[in-house]
C-alpha cells in the first residue's frame, strides 16, 4: 500500500502544485510548497547539509520553467544558525547548524527557495524541515581485539564507530592504556560506520585496561561514548606465542611464517 506522503505528492503532481525542484539530501523528494519533510536525526551542535535541485520545468514567464537562485532557512530556534546557499549554486546547498544546548526533541525549520526578484516568474517556495535532536547519534563497539598478550608484544583492537544520525560529523576516538594515548580523528558520513585500528605494547606482566572514548568535535560533552576492556599481559611462553599470531609492531615479510607457527603452537598449548 502506498504511503500517505506518496499519495499526497501524486495528487499534488496531478493538480500541478509540484515543481520539478526537489530535495536531494538528506532525503530525495519533490518539493511541495508548504509541505513538511522528515530530515531525520542530528546531535546538538552538528551541521546538516540540505541539497536542493534548482531547476523548474514548468510555469514561469513562458510556461517552460526556469531556475531558482538561492535558498535559506528562517525562524531558527535560539542558538541555531544557518549557512544559506550561494547565489546560483547548483545544486543549492543550505547548512543548518543546531544549537550546542538544544534540548532533545523535534524542531521544525522553514526553508525557502527564492526566485530572485521573481525574475523568471516562478515565485518563492517554502517547505518545512522536521529535525529531531538526539544525543544518541554515536555508536561505539569492539569489532575485534585480544584479551591477553606477552610482554613487548602487540595488543590490537579494532573499534567500530557508528554515526547513527543524518548529519555528517567529525568524531574523535581515543585509546588510552599503560601511558599510551592514541588519538584518531575521523569524518563519518550520515548513517555510516568506520573501523578504527589501535595497537598497544606493554612492558612488564600483569593486568591492564584499555580505555576508549569517542566524541563529536562539535558536541564533545553530549555526543560521547566510553568503553573499557581488560587485557592480561603474561610473561609466559604461551602468551608470547599467542601474541606472535598478531605480529610485532613492524616486522619484515620473511618472518610471517614463524609468527603464524607460533600462534598455532599457542593454541595447542592452551
Amino acid at each position: 500500500m502506498k504511503s500517505l506522503a506518496s499519495i499526497l505528492v501524486f495528487a499534488a503532481v496531478v493538480c500541478g502544485l509540484v515543481s520539478a525542484i526537489s530535495i536531494l539530501k538528506p532525503l530525495n523528494a519533490a518539493i511541495v510548497d508548504g509541505g513538511t519533510y522528515d530530515f531525520g536525526t542530528m546531535g546538538p551542535g552538528q551541521a546538516m547539509s540540505v541539497l536542493i535541485e534548482r531547476t523548474e520545468t514548468t510555469g514561469g514567464k513562458y510556461g517552460t520553467g526556469g531556475y531558482y537562485d538561492f535558498a535559506n532557512a528562517s525562524q531558527l530556534p535560539a542558538g541555531w544558525s544557518v549557512a544559506p546557499s550561494k547565489l546560483y549554486d547548483n545544486p543549492l546547498q543550505v547548512v543548518i547548524i543546531s544549537g550546542e544546548n538544544a534540548t532533545v526533541g523535534s524542531y521544525t525549520i522553514p526553508i525557502t527557495v527564492y526566485d530572485e526578484n521573481n525574475g523568471e516568474g516562478l515565485g518563492n517556495k517554502t517547505f518545512m524541515a522536521s529535525i529531531y535532536i538526539d544525543d544518541n547519534v554515536l555508536g561505539l563497539e569492539k569489532a575485534s581485539g585480544t584479551s591477553y598478550a606477552g610482554e613487548n608484544q602487540p595488543v590490537r583492537f579494532t573499534m567500530r564507530l557508528q554515526n547513527r544520525g543524518n548529519a555528517g560529523d567529525i568524531f574523535v576516538i581515543e585509546g588510552v592504556s599503560f601511558k599510551q594515548r592514541i588519538v584518531r580523528e575521523i569524518y563519518a558520513a550520515p548513517e555510516s560506520e568506520t573501523l578504527v585500528p589501535f595497537e598497544f605494547v606493554y612492558q612488564g606482566s600483569g593486568p591492564q585496561t584499555v580505555n576508549f572514548t569517542a566524541y563529536s568535535k562539535n558536541s564533545p560533552t553530549r555526543v560521547r561514548k566510553a568503553l573499557s576492556y581488560p587485557v592480561m599481559i603474561r610473561n609466559t611462553l604461551q602468551a608470547d606465542l599467542g601474541s606472535m599470531g598478531y605480529g610485532v609492531v613492524i616486522f619484515p615479510l620473511f618472518e610471517h611464517g614463524s609468527y603464524a607457527l607460533g600462534h598455532i603452537l599457542s593454541y595447542l598449548l592452551g
